[in-house]
């Protein structure tokens, strides 16, 4: 009980007095804290409460490649003790319970709680340990799954694969891919390849990618058919032009002709006219020369 009615305060509630501690005090700490680091191999500046190691001469790398190999260390670590102690002690627990417990018990199982009646399992001789990864590890993993997934998805039809990469296996994969990265709801994103809605949905795309194909096959007949009646068009005008053609020329020819005949039979006039001519000086002459001879003196008839 504090009276702090008093009318002296300060003799009532006043500071604790703390004693003087030593300097080997704060030596021995750091010795203890020293020791810690050795054994376990995580040191101050691998949990990242050393500021004096984040300086230029230090790069971000070095110090990521610490904290990595302390980081490996404590896996080191933890999977020993896993092996050691943790792995025998769930196999004798494992055994205790097939052999005492009889009430089913609810396991939840991809999502869903089964009931299993731990006495109706079968007894088992092997464990297997899984250590935790870091959450650098976690998105290297998952980094590295999400590259197969598109050098396996790049070419689809490479021989090598035969078929092996399908829905089921890429879902594992990216589902994987998906816890490593902390990401629970991944059904939100990816379907299940067993589920209906995902096989409602590839016959939705094998329908649609069917009618493509017929729309595809009839749209090339019809550009067939299209090109045929072009082609049969092109073939008349071709041979309407060709038959014209023919026509003109023999037109001209024709034209050639007659014009050929016309020529020879002005040159048959011609010389029909001057063969009547010469044949009309004749008679011209010949009767000049007897009306001369009758007359007896030069006549010319005119």
């Amino acid at each position: 009980m504090i009276d702090v009615n008093s009318p002296n305060p300060e003799s009532v509630v006043r500071p604790m007095p703390m004693p003087n501690l030593s300097g080997t005090v704060f030596q021995a700490i750091e010795n203890l804290e020293t020791e810690k680091e050795a054994r376990s191999g995580m040191s101050r500046m691998a949990r990242g409460m050393d500021s004096t190691v984040v300086s230029k001469q230090n790069s971000s790398d070095l110090i990521t490649q610490f904290m990595n190999a302390s980081n490996r260390r404590i896996m080191v670590m933890a999977r020993n003790l896993a092996e050691n102690f943790l792995k025998p002690l769930m196999h004798d627990i494992y055994e205790l319970a097939i052999e005492n417990e009889s009430q089913d018990k609810l396991i939840e199982l991809d999502g869903q709680f089964i009931p299993v009646n731990p006495s109706m399992m079968s007894s088992r001789s092997e464990m297997s340990v899984a250590v935790a990864l870091t959450p650098e590890e976690q998105a290297q993993e998952a980094q590295m799954l999400l590259s197969l997934d598109s050098q396996f998805t790049m070419n689809p039809q490479d021989p090598s694969l035969g078929g092996m990469y399908g829905a089921p296996q890429r879902h594992a994969m990216l589902s994987r891919a998906f816890e490593l990265l902390n990401i629970k709801a991944s059904d939100t994103f990816l379907f299940d390849p067993n589920s209906p809605q995902f096989q409602q949905m590839q016959q939705q795309q094998q329908q649609a990618q069917q009618q493509a194909e017929q729309e595809a096959k009839l749209q090339a007949q019809q550009q067939a058919e299209f090109n045929a009646d072009i082609t049969a068009r092109q073939v008349a005008v071709m041979e309407g032009q060709l038959e014209l053609d023919v026509l003109k020329e023999h037109q001209r020819m024709v034209f050639e002709t007659q014009k050929q005949e016309h020529v020879e039979e002005e040159k048959d006039s011609r010389l029909l006219m001057d063969v009547e001519k010469q044949n009309h000086d004749i008679d011209m002459d010949v009767k000049e020369l007897e009306v001369e001879k009758q007359q007896k003196r030069n006549v010319s008839i005119g």
